[in-house]
């Protein structure tokens, strides 16, 4: 499509440049012609251009194959019969496409991508097929061929192109190879090398071909080979290298072993490599020029026009200037200049510079662009981890070096050093010492003291030690050793140590690394610090005092401990625009207090959660670091002290396992005790129920004995919470928001420790449907094997089911519908039949009756297992499920493999006879295509609904696209009978009932 769209556009740009178009376009006949045909009969056709040929692949093995396939016709016979206009009826009629004229390149595009319908994803083709690199393709010509192009003459393409694709249908990588005609060996294009050359075939790893291996000469192609003559290339991204004639053959993953000459198609052919079958690297498009007679490319255009020259070389000249300012930006080097205590958030000064320019001009430029006017001497740059804020390599004795030849280019970042007159020279960099920035902390601003920070190499490399540390920062800074307060500060991390210990202790030991900055406070008198405390504990804050603790610290922990917290007011529950600085040290209860003030509520009267929907926080005294807190967390508040210890809200909803579309409805919530129990949860909730009358609970006889209470999974109900337990026991993560299924019984609950409640739904193959659930209450200990025989008397299958059985079609018993309530157990009850089509359709009985079938095999019963999760069952789904895979185990428990039922599991069952005699066996001559095949007896119908039941649809502007057929009801096979009408193409919409239709 991207070729096509290409010449369109071309052709759009320039006359001259449309007439590329013609190189590439040839001419098709598509034609539809009585098989009696030309002796008598209708024919009509049709002639079209083309630029491109797709070629199916699969299956297919070669060229010629495939190219065979394409102008084979297809038979119109039986309900696909033509309609002929000269002979008043349908006829049989062969209908397909035929060469007029092939054009001097050929693009041959191989159909490697499909979609697969069953698999619902798109899929690539990986089937290898052979393809030489010459090709005669005079036999597809048509008889009605152009006359330049007499049938029974050679017809003469070379390979020069081949389009590869690597990967999967989601995603992989182009390669071309691409053959220069003026670099190819002139000798070998008219030689026996040549020939020899023609009888290398590609696969999607490019293997032989039948028809050219016959035409080879051994010592041809070792010569060949030997020399990699043939001028073909490949291009790969950027990269554009030569490929000898084996690298052609082998570059795509060919097996190592050879063919034989048997395996090859038979002849004297070489040994060739055979292709391996499964690699994801395939020819997708192949690219033919038309050759002469004596085998030289056809000239099939003079020289462009003078017009396209001029407008060729205007754009080179344009692409030669870009060129250049290209080079000469990869030649310009970034700098990130920082300095010694800015702020290790802000930016740096960015600078570019050419990769030669010397590192003192740099050095000179990145202290005018930071204001400083100091010589060179008391200046100097070095290498800098600005994520670590530490001080790299420096360039002592290189200042004269260009920056690429230090390795700066293309980006790196520095550290701009400065010292004072009277400081000694800048240290050099070396990889063992022991380099810690320091800079003076200043408590009456909270801040560093700017441009106090100091570059200190500690004696003792990397065994250098805390005394040490301090003699060297007494040396540098004036402040005796007693008197340093060293802290270890990184506000990103949330980082703030104070060294302090022994002064033989190790630095390393204390977690320091070369490179670090250190903050410096002079200590004070006790009662000055003890002023300018800021812990928030009464306790803490005293023993900061006492000790003497450094204000540097007690400013870093509480910042790196405030965070913001937002939260809602009581009239806006959804709106989170209140904020609150607050201590993750404090605990959960003076959190409260203070949201309580800023409400203007009393604290005892709210409580606290993560979100509306999340449980409420009961445990007020732990801190709100404990609890996970950090900046920007959301609390939700709402009215109402908290829970008791040991209590819990749970959601209750309504259970009608009957209702397929909306099983669940919400109804209230329950503040209960863990330890309540079962029973008497129940009648609680029958209390509620009644209170809250209304619809639900009209003719119910109430009480708690006929109230079912379940422990609810997602789309599940889940298991029956049985009496004698209490909640917490019954359901071991308890939790708030636990949400519990309640049944309204018509009968006393029945269900005892040994007992699980399953859903089990009718599949109706024949009529399309699926019924609605029922309820099955069977014991956790029955077998397979006993599962299916309550399963095959429950849906009238009679018989033994080891032998063959009569399925009875007669339809059971409607549903009782005097009481919407469950019953309290279906054992194989009589009084609680299942539903069948009609009453799950809302038909009448008589309008889904269905004839008497025949005996069939066992089993007659298919049992499959379902989940309750994901889209509505289809056919589709239907058919994928695994059935009857309990008979592998028959004498298994239910609760283990292969279905493994829990409380609240979903089975389906269908008469395996309705698969044989159903729609799911498409009758001859339909079209493979997203159809539906829609019941006529389904009046009452809308066209949506039986679409869900149905097949994949496809929807297009005026509607739903089905087809359509006529089924002679009184043929002897349901599956036999099937006539597709004229016009299969109905406008219909989505709301349209099957009578209008």
């Amino acid at each position: 499509e991207l070729c096509q769209v290409l010449f369109e556009a071309l052709a759009r740009a320039s006359v001259h440049l449309g007439r590329l178009l013609r190189l590439y376009e040839g001419k098709v006949i598509d034609y539809i012609q009585d098989v009696r045909w030309p002796k008598q009969g209708e024919r009509r056709a049709r002639e079209e251009p083309f630029t491109g040929v797709q070629l199916e692949v699969q299956n297919m093995g070669s060229l010629h194959a495939t190219l065979r396939k394409y102008v084979e016709p297809e038979l119109l016979s039986g309900e696909n019969q033509w309609q002929c206009d000269d002979a008043g009826t349908r006829v049989d009629a062969h209908k397909g496409l035929a060469f007029k004229s092939f054009p001097a390149h050929l693009m041959l595009h191989l159909r490697r991508f499909m979609y697969d319908w069953n698999a619902d994803r798109r899929v690539k083709l990986d089937d290898p097929l052979s393809f030489p690199l010459e090709v005669d393709l005079a036999e597809f010509l048509s008889d009605d061929a152009d006359a330049d192009e007499a049938r029974g003459s050679a017809l003469r393409y070379a390979l020069y192109a081949i389009l590869i694709h690597s990967g999967t249908a989601t995603g992989g990588h182009y390669v071309a190879y691409i053959q220069d005609p003026d670099t190819k060996d002139a000798s070998s294009a008219h030689s026996s090398a040549r020939t020899s050359a023609t009888s290398a075939a590609a696969t999607s790893t490019l293997a032989t071909s039948e028809e050219a291996t016959r035409a080879h000469d051994n010592s041809a192609v070792g010569r060949e080979e030997a020399t990699g003559e043939g001028g073909w290339f490949c291009f790969n991204d950027a990269h554009v290298t030569p490929l000898s004639e084996r690298d052609l053959r082998g570059v795509m993953g060919l097996e190592p072993r050879s063919l034989s000459p048997k395996e090859a198609g038979g002849g004297t052919s070489p040994p060739v490599a055979a292709p391996r079958r499964g690699s994801s690297g395939n020819a997708y498009m192949l690219l033919y020029r038309r050759m002469d007679a004596e085998g030289s490319p056809e000239e099939a255009e003079a020289d462009p026009p003078a017009e396209v020259l001029e407008q060729v070389a205007e754009e080179n000249g344009v692409f030669r200037v870009l060129q250049r300012l290209y080079r000469l930006g990869q030649r310009v080097v970034q700098l990130s200049v920082h300095r010694p205590g800015a702020d290790p958030d802000g930016p740096p000064n960015i600078m570019h510079v050419m990769e030669d320019t010397p590192l003192c001009q740099v050095t000179a430029a990145a202290a005018r662009a930071a204001g400083l006017h100091l010589p060179s001497s008391r200046l100097r740059l070095r290498r800098y981890c600005p994520s670590s804020g530490k001080a790299g390599e420096t360039f002592g004795g290189k200042e004269e070096d260009n920056v690429a030849q230090l390795g700066l280019a293309p980006r790196a970042d520095l550290l701009l050093e400065t010292r004072g007159a009277d400081d000694p020279p800048f240290p050099e960099f070396n990889p063992n010492e022991f380099s810690l920035q320091v800079a003076r902390w200043q408590p009456e601003t909270s801040s560093e003291v700017e441009g106090s920070c100091r570059t200190l190499v500690v004696p003792g490399e990397q065994a250098a030690t805390l005394g040490a540390l301090r003699e060297a920062v007494a040396s540098a800074m004036g402040v005796a050793p007693e008197k340093q307060h060293l802290a270890y500060v990184d506000n990103h991390y949330k980082i703030c140590n104070l060294l302090a210990g022994d002064h033989s202790a190790h630095l390393l030991h204390l977690g320091l690394s070369g490179g670090e900055k250190l903050l410096l406070e002079e200590a004070r008198e006790l009662s000055t610090q003890a002023g300018s405390t800021t812990r928030d504990a009464g306790k803490e804050a005293d023993e900061d005092a006492a000790t003497g603790a450094p204000h540097v610290m007690t400013y870093h922990l509480e910042k790196q401990n405030t965070v913001e917290l937002s939260f809602n007011s009581l009239e806006e529950p959804r709106n989170f625009d209140n904020t609150l600085l607050v201590d993750l040290r404090k605990t959960l209860s003076e959190a409260k207090t203070m949201i309580g003030e800023a409400l203007r509520v009393d604290a005892a009267c709210i409580h606290l959660r993560r979100s509306a929907v999340a449980p409420q926080l009961q445990n007020e005294s732990l801190t709100l670091r404990s609890l996970g807190f950090v900046e920007q967390s959301v609390l939700f508040v709402g009215k109402g002290p908290p829970r008791k210890a040991g209590h819990f809200l749970i959601k209750i909803s309504l259970f009608a396992p009957e209702e397929r579309a909306r099983p669940f409805k919400q109804l209230f919530e329950l503040d209960v005790p863990g330890s309540l129990l079962v029973e008497k949860l129940r009648e609680k909730l029958a209390v509620r129920l009644v209170e809250q009358g209304g619809p639900l609970v009209e003719g119910w006889e109430g009480g708690g004995a006929r109230v079912r209470v379940r422990d609810r999974r997602g789309a599940e109900a889940g298991r029956i919470l049985l009496a004698g337990s209490t909640l917490k026991s019954a359901i071991p993560r308890l939790s708030d928001g636990k949400e519990l299924a309640v049944q309204l019984l018509a009968q006393p609950e029945e269900a005892g420790p040994e007992d699980m409640l399953i859903l089990v739904r009718q599949w109706m193959v024949l009529a399309g449907l699926v019924g609605k659930p029922r309820e099955l209450l069977v014991r956790r200990s029955i077998t397979h094997k006993e599962l299916r025989a309550q399963l095959a008397a429950k849906y009238k299958l009679e018989g033994d089911l080891n032998e063959p059985s009569q399925l009875q079609m007669a339809n059971p018993a409607p549903v009782p519908s005097s009481s919407p309530f469950s019953s309290a157990a279906e054992r194989e009850s009589p009084s609680n039949p299942p539903s069948n089509a009609a009453s799950a359709a809302g038909l009448p009985r008589s309008e889904l009756e269905r004839p008497e079938l025949a005996p069939i095999p066992t089993p007659a019963l298919g049992i499959a297992k379902a989940s309750m999760f994901g889209p509505a069952l289809n056919v589709g789904a239907l058919a994928k499920l695994r059935w009857n895979a309990d008979l592998a185990a028959p004498e298994s428990p239910i609760v283990q493999m292969p279905l493994g039922l829990r409380d609240g599991g979903l089975v389906i069952v269908r008469h395996e006879a309705e698969i044989a005699t159903s729609a799911l066996k498409k009758p001859a001559g339909t079209v493979h295509q997203p159809n539906l095949q829609v019941g006529i007896k389904q009046t009452k119908l809308s066209i949506s609904r039986g679409l869900r039941a149905g097949n994949r649809m496809q929807s297009q502007e005026q509607g739903i696209k089905i087809h359509v057929y006529n089924h002679q009801s009184d043929n002897a096979s349901p599956s036999e009978g099937f006539h597709r009408a004229d016009d299969p193409h109905l406008p219909i919409s989505h709301d349209d009932d099957i009578d209008r239709t």
